[in-house]
């Protein structure tokens, strides 16, 4: 058991908290959830966006459950 444990442990909350991160474009929306694509889950995590010109961030909000969470960030 002995290291066995703690690198298990250690992957497994690692699993757990996780969180997606994906680009607006690759995200569809169905009756208001956001879905990836070529996905029937809803999608839960963070989307974001960056600028053509610059290509820098220009957005990014939480969805959980395909359903906006939280704060939505705009940057200039």
């Amino acid at each position: 058991m002995g290291i066995r444990f703690p690198i298990i442990f250690f992957l497994f909350s690692v699993l757990l908290c996780s969180q997606s991160k994906i680009n607006i474009k690759n995200l569809i929306t169905k009756k208001h959830i956001y879905f990836a694509k070529n996905s029937k889950i809803p999608f839960s995590g963070s989307a974001f966006s960056f600028s053509k010109l610059t290509g820098k961030k220009i957005l990014e909000f939480q969805i959980i459950d395909g359903e906006k969470n939280g704060t939505y960030e705009e940057f200039i």
